[in-house]
């Protein structure tokens, strides 16, 4: 189980080293190895050593491809953890080993909660930073002449969990726990001796503390309740490309660049710039697709808001609108994360299922998709949204088969009720003769660069076939479902297959809604027409990513709330 968390997760916030467990591992296991003597007195240990060990076999137990999820061995170690924990007054007593223990047991929780929105990991992570703060870890540990060593253990534990802290409060439109300006800990240096980058190369670990930096800066955006100034979204969205563009070329995510006509016009260059995706060496592969997918996520964060706006609004051509950057943007983000998490599930397909993460986002970026679809039927990007969609429902289809959770069922019940109502929505608008054409006067004011872009989109469709039929006209790129594809034909197969046994499907999956209809109306009444919001009507603040996180202005955590699983 030790082995199976430093392979399968300690590679994305390796918090607790191998080097720092091994001497409590050997410690506490002496007595059972060939050769060494019995100890016949009671041995001390301390007690929040313990309880990172045991949070460490939980969460091994966790991902090792050895054990189903259903066995009860991670929630044992999880009970013996939390008892450890209590019993080394971790809240009075402050050790780096027990902020190590708790910031693991938020990850283990989050993957294994079957509740709504994290609820049992985020006051986890709230509390391991307020003992950091009690401890000083804020600060460099240099200022008090610490040995190096000891600096750098400060260091690597301050910035996993403050990292973590700043994407989960973006996950959850939350604040996180300290203002970037109030702390002075250096970065800790890059171990690459233990990653595939070479020493003159920034590391995966360092850009995953930049990224958080950046991220920091949504979170100042999106917290206030003052609408932000657009300029400063730009500025932002520049910084994140910039990011993108340090990568080095050990960590480039082939998947990410080839979904990203915006930086690459020219799929081949895409590839000459990024490593061909290989199985020889797991915890490089998972990096690439995780930097890919974390930077993805961000920028769609920072830009969510603008793109819920032009929904809301429904203008004939959003990418003539103000805010036509965030509307491209969004489409381009959740294409990417919809292609990476297709990549790295070819790699590992029984790795990356264990992966929340991964069917978490992919989730969200099929919603953001399915609404595109649903209430800008006519949008040149119809077309393409269907298609990511499908793509999201065949990925949702393998894990469940393979790798089940009530959650996976759920969203892919909700995703299947989604793709239905959008493609009927766009079954409508081409059965309407009387559309409005876009007028010569209308085409001379188009932002050139964004309708290259938006094209682009459509062509490239990340690599996928899509399930529609795409033709010219004098309003642009006009894209229809077409009739009968071989996808309808497969979701409708794997649906009977998958739930025969309480809901009827037929050929044509009308049985897709699977009894969720008053769930879809609900959550798009929300993302779409978010009246809900009367001190901000416009919708151009934050409001549109506290409503997907369940946390928006006059709603409360109650049973009917919970029964609408976005996020999870």
């Amino acid at each position: 189980m030790v082995e199976s968390y430093y392979r399968y997760f300690a590679w994305h916030f390796d918090v607790a080293p191998r080097e720092e467990l091994q001497p409590i591992f050997d410690q506490v296991y002496a007595t059972s190895r060939i050769g060494v003597p019995h100890q016949t007195s009671r041995t001390r240990y301390d007690p929040q050593q313990l309880a990172l060990l045991f949070i460490i076999l939980a969460m091994g137990s966790r991902h090792t491809l050895e054990h189903d999820t259903d066995d009860n061995v991670g929630a044992d170690y999880l009970a013996l953890s939390k008892a450890c924990l209590a019993k080394g007054d971790f809240m009075s007593h402050n050790t780096i080993a027990g902020v190590q223990a708790l910031h693991i047991m938020a990850h283990y929780y989050l993957e294994t909660d079957e509740s709504r929105s994290g609820d049992s990991a985020w006051p986890l992570w709230g509390l391991s930073m307020r003992l950091i703060e009690a401890m000083g870890l804020h600060r460099d540990g240099e200022r008090w002449k610490l040995p190096s060593h000891e600096v750098e253990r400060r260091r690597r534990v301050f910035w996993e969990c403050h990292t973590a802290d700043i994407f989960q409060a973006n996950c959850f439109s939350r604040p996180n726990s300290i203002y970037p300006e109030y702390l002075d800990t250096e970065m800790p240096a890059e171990r690459h001796e233990l990653h595939n980058v070479s020493k003159n190369e920034k590391g995966y670990h360092t850009l995953k503390f930049e990224l958080a930096q950046l991220s920091a800066q949504i979170l100042d955006i999106a917290m206030r309740p003052q609408t932000p100034d657009y300029s400063r979204v730009s500025a932002l969205h520049e910084d994140f490309s910039n990011l993108q563009r340090s990568i080095p070329y050990s960590l480039r995510c082939r998947a990410m660049l080839q979904a990203m006509p915006s930086m690459y016009p020219d799929s081949a260059d895409a590839c000459q710039e990024s490593p061909e995706p290989s199985k020889e060496h797991l915890t490089n592969a998972f990096q690439q697709h995780f930097l890919a997918m974390n930077i993805s996520e961000m920028v769609l964060y920072l830009h969510r808001p603008f793109f819920a706006r032009m929904i809301h609004e429904q203008p004939h051509d959003p990418t003539q609108s103000p805010y036509g950057l965030s509307y491209l943007a969004v489409v381009e983000r959740c294409n990417v994360i919809i292609q990476v998490v297709t990549s790295i599930n070819k790699l590992y397909p029984a790795v990356s299922a264990r992966h929340w993460v991964l069917w978490y986002q992919s989730f969200n970026s099929a919603v953001c998709m399915g609404a595109l679809a649903l209430h800008h039927p006519s949008d040149p990007l119809a077309g393409f949204a269907i298609s990511q969609l499908d793509a999201t429902i065949e990925l949702y289809l393998k894990v469940v088969q393979t790798y089940s959770s009530a959650k996976k069922v759920q969203n892919l019940r909700w995703l299947m009720q989604l793709r239905l109502r959008a493609t009927q929505a766009m079954d409508r608008i081409s059965r309407d003769v009387s559309q409005v054409e876009t007028s010569p006067d209308e085409l001379d004011v188009v932002d050139v660069e964004l309708l290259g872009w938006r094209t682009r989109l459509v062509e490239r469709a990340g690599g996928h076939t899509l399930a529609t039929t795409i033709s010219p006209s004098s309003s642009g790129l006009r894209v229809t479902p077409s009739p009968n594809t071989a996808v309808n034909q497969t979701i409708s197969r794997a649906v009977q297959q998958l739930f025969t046994d309480d809901l009827p499907v037929d050929d044509h999956l009308d049985g897709a809604s699977m009894n969720v209809e008053s769930t879809a109306d609900f959550l798009l009444s929300q993302i779409c027409e978010p009246m809900f919001a009367p001190s901000v009507p416009d919708l151009a603040g934050n409001e549109f990513v506290n409503a997907m996180s369940g946390t928006a202005p006059g709603f409360t955590q109650s049973t009917d709330w919970d029964d609408y699983d976005f996020f999870q």
